[in-house]
């Protein structure tokens, strides 16, 4: 079977982290004899743009056609600016993907075509399969329910228009799939395949626990916590930092490491300084995805304190690494978390809350091992990279046998 992928988020030398989940899916579903085409739009720079930012040098040295990982990958040039509406985005973005998928055809028959989020990516993709006459697929990932179709009335018509439109919806939770479905009735029953990870990779390693710990001068006793994700303010960083400034207080043995980048890395760093935590908080930065398995290892509790979600990769990572998981009650985590007995859930936005949860793990080291031990079962058994290509194969032959219906 030929799968061709639409996805403005997939890695690239310009942001080698950024949408590895879908890599990660891409790699499984060849493991099981798929074959790919990638097409991962990417902004158009001028000449002297590059003089600006750094990041626009990157995306303009990217190549148009590469092999990632072996996977044919196509990065058509958009136009794109500052605050650009979504609506011209997503016509923008389906222009230069359609030149893209014309090159594509010529050599490569694809059977049906999978985009990753609702807008811009599943608009492309809907478009895409009625000029081609092929099958539609798009994976319903987070932001794209919980908050792009509330930026103004274009963003929610393009998204019912998805909705209804798109032969199969795939969503990462089953709270993204019912909070599709009070958008807009979709063409067919929305199908739950839960983003993963590779179980052989992220292991905890105590080699690099001991590494990593005298790198960043932790001691050995010390009670880490640890965040992975992205620098911003829904996901509870903020709340994070004042819940470890109360901890700290009164227990000088905490450490936190931050691992990750984002929009308000600046006002974390400030509020960090703010509360004299210099001392107590690593601010790692980005890393290679390869690299954070160590530092999970490194942590005693992995900690997400976000104000949303949809089925967050970094907790099934942690969760493969044998770390006990303190996160909120919110979107898909209740779905991969279970409370008591892989970690804990508690309230977002909520100080004491989280302060409290992590009071009654840091000293219970028996009872994190418990959790940890827990949550690495449950992450072999459900939710590996290989038991979502599975799933996924199997709605691919039920989206394409139900187009062979039609047409007949």
């Amino acid at each position: 079977m030929n799968i061709l992928i639409v996805s403005h988020l997939y890695p690239s030398q310009a942001d080698p982290v950024n949408g590895i989940f879908v890599q990660e899916q891409v790699n499984a579903l060849r493991c099981h004899g798929f074959n790919v085409v990638i097409i991962s739009p990417v902004p158009f720079v001028p000449i002297f743009f590059d003089r600006i930012k750094a990041k626009w040098r990157l995306y303009k040295d990217l190549p148009l056609v590469n092999d990632v990982d072996g996977v044919k990958t196509f990065r058509p040039r958009y136009i794109c600016f500052r605050h650009i509406p979504m609506v011209f985005l997503s016509l923008f973005m389906l222009s230069a993907a359609k030149r893209a998928a014309l090159a594509i055809s010529k050599n490569f028959n694809f059977d049906l075509i999978h985009a990753h989020t609702s807008i811009p990516d599943g608009f492309i993709a809907l478009k895409l399969g009625r000029y081609f006459n092929k099958p539609s697929v798009c994976t319903l990932h987070g932001s794209d329910i919980n908050l792009y179709p509330w930026r103004d009335r274009i963003c929610l018509f393009l998204t019912k228009k998805v909705i209804m439109g798109t032969d199969q919806l795939i969503a990462v939770s089953n709270f993204i799939k019912s909070q599709a479905e009070r958008i807009a009735r979709p063409n067919a029953n929305i199908q739950v395949v839960y983003n993963g990870c590779d179980p052989r990779k992220f292991v905890f390693n105590n080699q690099t626990r001991i590494s990593i710990r005298r790198r960043l001068n932790i001691s050995d006793n010390s009670r880490v916590l640890i965040f992975v994700g992205n620098l911003l303010k829904a996901k509870g960083i903020f709340e994070l930092v004042w819940s470890f400034a109360g901890l700290c207080k009164n227990h000088p043995s905490f450490s936190l490491i931050v691992v990750g980048d984002g929009d308000d890395q600046v006002k974390l760093k400030e509020a960090v300084q703010g509360c004299g935590l210099e001392k107590y908080v690593h601010l790692i930065g980005r890393v290679e995805h390869n690299k954070i398995p160590d530092f999970l290892s490194a942590g005693d509790i992995f900690v997400l304190p976000s104000h949303r979600e949809g089925l967050p990769v970094s907790v099934i990572e942690a969760m493969a690494c044998g770390r006990p998981v303190i996160a909120t009650n919110v979107g898909g985590i209740p779905e991969i978390v279970r409370d008591q007995q892989t970690g804990l859930l508690i309230e977002p936005e909520n100080v004491s809350s989280l302060t409290n949860a992590v009071m009654s793990l840091a000293f219970d080291m028996q009872r994190c091992i418990k959790m940890g031990d827990t949550g690495r079962k449950i992450v072999e058994e459900g939710f590996a990279w290989g038991k979502s290509a599975e799933n996924l194969a199997n709605i691919y032959r039920s989206v394409l046998k139900r187009a062979d219906n039609d047409k007949q």
